[in-house]
């Protein structure tokens, strides 16, 4: 626990901590004045009459800050060469990026040395895609 020697001390202080945190908020916070004590040739406390300041609260999870911090750390960069949006919308070149897995599962299953390509023989182009894409 740390003391302050004046109140303006301790309230910066508490300013300064609440800009530092992240996913919370200080509750039910307060300045306290507390007496200072020393200990007499006899071991016993005397009072100095001098104050200290100590800060006292409740830290408490705060589910807007929270979701600021997913919201801050939850993005990623799809660029493209097209830059109409008529063309290419944002959506549409999120759908395209997310299912380039399936298309790099089939050439995964093109590249595997237990596939024989040439002795596989099919007419239509729907059936490849159907093997391709399993």
């Amino acid at each position: 626990m740390r003391e302050f020697s004046c109140r303006e001390d301790a309230e910066k202080a508490l300013s300064a901590f609440e800009e530092e945190l992240a996913g919370s908020v200080w509750a039910e916070k307060q300045v306290l004045q507390a007496a200072r004590f020393t200990i007499d040739e006899e071991g016993v406390p005397v009072e100095t009459g001098e104050a200290g300041y100590l800060l006292q609260g409740t830290l408490v999870p705060s589910e807007d800050r929270l979701a600021q911090l997913v919201k801050k750390k939850s993005f990623f960069i799809v660029a493209t060469n097209e830059l109409d949006k008529e063309r290419l919308s944002g959506k549409e070149l999120l759908e395209g990026y997310k299912g380039q897995s399936k298309v790099e599962r089939g050439f995964r299953f093109l590249k595997d040395p237990q596939f024989v390509a040439s002795s596989l023989f099919l007419e239509s182009e729907r059936r490849i895609m159907a093997l391709l894409m399993a």
